[in-house]
């Protein structure tokens, strides 16, 4: 599956069910921001997005406030996006 709707379904599930908790909706701007980005072909700031996600998803697994599974896995799929597109992105905390 590709990784940006593998994320996408991944997302979905995750604020369907609640395990993004509180956040969601920062994290749902911060993902239609990216993918804005993407669609219209701006790497630079497809890039900014989604470490701005990548950034988010790992303070709240520092602070606890999300599922620590969807998270890691998140952030797997974050990394796969970025290598897919091409986008340098620091690596995610383990």
């Amino acid at each position: 599956m590709d990784p940006v709707a593998a994320l996408q379904a991944l997302f979905t599930a995750a604020m369907d069910d609640g395990r993004v908790g509180k956040d969601v909706n920062d994290l749902r701007k911060k993902w239609e921001e990216f993918q804005d980005a993407l669609l219209k072909g701006d790497e630079k700031k497809a890039k900014d997005h989604l470490r701005d996600l990548q950034k988010e998803l790992q303070e709240a697994g520092d602070k606890g406030k999300m599922d620590p599974l969807f998270i890691k896995e998140a952030l797997a799929s974050i990394q796969g996006i970025a290598t897919q597109y091409g986008l340098d992105l620091p690596p995610a905390k383990p």
